[in-house]
């Protein structure tokens, strides 16, 4: 490890944006066309970066570095024997020592220090060889892969607010609405049934009876945004009854009563109280101003999303969804209770046989 590798501290990995940008760079590699010469090397990339998914990004980075370091520890430059470099490029200086005898060891290990101080010039501290300048070139090319982005607009506008595998699922779902609604309706069945938030004044109470597999699934995903869902209808009535500090406090005993039972499921809640409000806001006026369905579509709005998008751009997401999701709001509405009203839909009476399992898509296949 160089010096400057020593000096660089490991801040903490963030696996929900580690996961997040693994499945943007496997999409990047299906949809390149120079990024690999060999098939078989980019599906077994394919399939190693799909296996991201279950893996704590701390842990990963531990292990790969390790092997990357004892991997290139004989390229080191602090070993000036020309055999342990195995740099094509020192093939000049092993040519000078060769047919220049009379050379002292000293010189010969000035102008080795030479060689090595142009390379790391000319690769900002990085080892010059052939491989490593291939794979430069590689890295290199990968976004030429963004000039098949479509010139729609809507998904233009969309590009500023969500990742692109999430843009490549929305339109994966807007190119068969009929099958689109089928797992959404499925998925509210599901997930409204899964628990229940109640509160009376400043009292308020989660239990869940099925947590829906893990936290990272689409299904857990919906449940979180319908829980902040509930509890920000429920942070509506407290500021409509009680005043200044009362609805803080308040808010904050629902908050921890939530807390506390997803924690009992295996599931955290790592956000702050001020912070899951403002989550909670924003999902309610999604819910309002876009359908109840956008709760239910976490491969396109996924709770970080919802939390990390600022108010000034929510009219930008609801015109563009709007635009091109307009069918789905009939498919789900809340009724003056709270309650989700689900309406049938033709394909769901005449297609309930999983056919939709026939389309290869992160969303479509998800539906239990």
């Amino acid at each position: 490890m160089t010096g400057n590798q020593e000096q660089d501290p490991l801040y903490p990995i963030d696996n929900e944006l580690f996961h997040s940008y693994t499945r943007y760079q496997m999409c990047l590699l299906k949809n390149s066309t120079s990024f690999w010469s060999c098939s078989k090397q980019r599906e077994a990339m394919l399939n190693i970066l799909s296996q991201f998914e279950s893996i704590d990004g701390n842990t990963l980075r531990t292990v790969v570095n390790q092997i990357f370091e004892n991997s290139t520890q004989q390229h080191s430059f602090g070993d000036q024997n020309k055999e342990s470099w195995g740099l094509p490029e020192s093939s000049g200086n092993a040519f000078n020592l060769e047919n220049n005898p009379s050379s002292s060891t000293a010189r010969a290990a000035e102008t080795s220090k030479s060689k090595a101080t142009q390379e790391r010039a000319g690769t900002n501290g990085i080892v010059a060889s052939r491989t490593r300048s291939k794979e430069s070139t590689c890295i290199q090319e990968l976004p030429l892969a963004k000039k098949s982005n479509t010139s729609d607009p809507i998904i233009e506008s969309l590009q500023q607010l969500i990742s692109g595998p999430n843009l490549e699922e929305l339109k994966r779902f807007t190119s068969d609405i009929e099958r689109s609604k089928l797992v959404i309706l499925t998925r509210i069945r599901r997930v409204d049934k899964s628990f229940k938030l109640s509160g009376v004044n400043t009292s308020c109470s989660l239990h869940i009876s099925d947590p829906l597999d893990d936290h990272r699934s689409p299904l857990s995903l919906c449940q979180s945004n319908l829980i902040a869902y509930r509890f920000g209808k429920l942070f509506e009535q407290e500021t409509l009854y009680l005043s200044g500090g009362k609805i803080s406090r308040a808010g904050s005993k629902c908050f921890r009563s939530i807390k506390k039972e997803l924690k009992t499921h295996g599931k955290r809640v790592v956000t702050p109280y001020s912070t899951y409000v403002r989550y909670a806001q924003k999902v309610v006026a999604i819910a309002e101003k876009v359908g109840a369905y956008a709760l239910f579509i976490p491969e396109i709005l996924k709770p970080y999303t919802l939390q990390t998008i600022s108010r000034e751009k929510l009219p930008v997401l609801q015109s563009c969804l709007n635009a091109k999701c307009a069918e789905l709001k009939e498919i789900a509405n809340f009724d003056e209770d709270e309650k989700l009203i689900v309406a049938e839909t033709k394909y769901f009476r005449k297609h309930n046989d999983k056919s939709y399992r026939r389309k290869k898509s992160e969303f479509l296949d998800s539906c239990a």
